[in-house]
């Protein structure tokens, strides 16, 4: 994506960096990239160092998930080696969406970019079975309801129930205007079914499932 020249950068750095600071340079990072989301606008970008992002009760500075926000136009991307780590795994069940839990939500025109998104497929409950609730399961990117486009470049999706999630309510509204571009991505231990539509009966891990017209 051509960044708009308009746009702000934003730092984000879990190992060095405070939400009390600017988050406009690699020497002054938030800490999460939930109060980069907060902090930014349409169109700008945030550059994410190594390590791991992640929810840890009673910690400040913790995530909240799904990482998302109604502004469009937001590119998240990795900076540095290995790839920043993204896992809502150990988010309280209280927080997460009916019986299951994303990691990203991106908006329109998002682009997700060299990061590793790792969770543990499914936290299941006492007593539950795979196939029937109470279970979590946790996804890792969860896109709704396109106008323009969404881009996934580079990214490493590990033991997610499902890795990216496409999901399209909003056909009338944007008839063939979405475009989807997945680039180098890795998928790993999400199961090989890739599902083109989201009413599937198979409840198991799917690298890519997409449903509506989205193309």
């Amino acid at each position: 994506m051509t960044a708009d020249v308009c746009a702000t950068d934003w730092y984000v750095d879990v190992n060095i960096g405070s939400n009390a600071n600017t988050g406009l340079s690699p020497v002054r990072p938030f800490k999460t990239i939930t109060y980069g989301l907060l902090a930014c606008s349409a169109g700008d970008r945030i550059f994410v160092a190594s390590g791991t992002y992640s929810y840890v009760a009673g910690a400040a500075g913790t995530e909240t998930f799904p990482l998302t926000t109604h502004k469009n136009n937001i590119t998240i991307q990795g900076r540095g080696s290995p790839k920043p780590v993204i896992t809502a795994a150990g988010y309280p069940p209280s927080a997460w969406l009916s019986n299951l839990a994303i990691t990203i939500q991106p908006r329109d025109g998002w682009t997700l970019k060299d990061l590793r998104i790792e969770n543990v497929g499914y936290d299941k409950r006492p007593g539950s079975t795979y196939t029937t609730v109470p279970f979590h399961a946790i996804h890792g990117v969860h896109v709704l309801d396109l106008a323009t486009s969404f881009t996934a470049q580079g990214l490493e999706l590990f033991d997610n129930f499902w890795g990216i999630w496409i999901e399209d309510q909003s056909i009338n509204s944007h008839p063939n205007a979405r475009t989807v571009t997945i680039d180098g991505c890795l998928f790993e231990d999400q199961g090989p079914t890739i599902s083109p539509s989201l009413a599937v009966t198979d409840i198991g891990h799917a690298a890519l499932v997409i449903g509506g017209e989205t193309t």
